[in-house]
């Protein structure tokens, strides 16, 4: 699909091993479907561009939760770990392989570190599932199903006290609080 450098070149440029990963050796680079000869994107979560003379890896920090890189002057960002998703769908755990429907699936992060884009650290989960883990502020916090938080609302509508509904669904005061305003 073109000159992308090997994974021993790429190096140079300033990829290397990702210190949240396990995995010895480098991470293998792809070009970005529809940005071939412009992005690309490594196992490690790294965008690199090749618009100017030089390759370099982009920065995808920012004020968002997750990370984004956007891909040409007038191109909404995209969330990083939907590219790394898209592009190795064959080299994330516990997954066939094959290319993800989005509409059915999302990805959520093992260590629920959203700017943690390791192919090895995603997961494709379906839509909507029943429970997702999330790691909020180093807690373990239950993602409710959207049936879960209407019984809540509705609890707490006819004056059910939070302690009970809390208690109930298994939640902290403060998640009731914050669902039910």
């Amino acid at each position: 699909m073109g000159d992308l450098p090997s994974n021993e070149k790429s190096q140079g440029f300033g990829i290397g091993r990702c210190s949240m990963c396990p995995e010895p050796g480098l991470p293998d680079i792809r070009w970005i479907p529809g940005k071939e000869r412009r992005y690309a994107v490594t196992t490690n979560g790294h965008i690199v561009s090749w618009c100017r003379k030089e390759p370099f890896v982009m920065s995808t920090e920012g004020k968002h939760e997750y990370a984004r890189a956007r891909l040409g002057v007038e191109a909404k960002p995209i969330v990083v770990h939907k590219i790394v998703a898209t592009v190795f769908p064959d080299k994330i755990p516990e997954w066939d392989g094959t290319e993800i429907d989005w509409t059915r699936y999302e990805i959520d992060h093992h260590d629920g570190n959203k700017k943690h884009n390791c192919v090895s650290n995603l997961r494709v989960v379906r839509k909507g599932s029943q429970v997702k883990l999330n790691y909020i502020k180093g807690e373990r916090k239950l993602k409710l199903p959207l049936e879960s938080v209407e019984e809540i609302k509705r609890l707490r509508r006819q004056g059910t006290p939070v302690r009970e509904i809390a208690s109930m669904m298994g939640v902290s005061l403060a998640r009731i609080y914050q669902l039910t305003g």
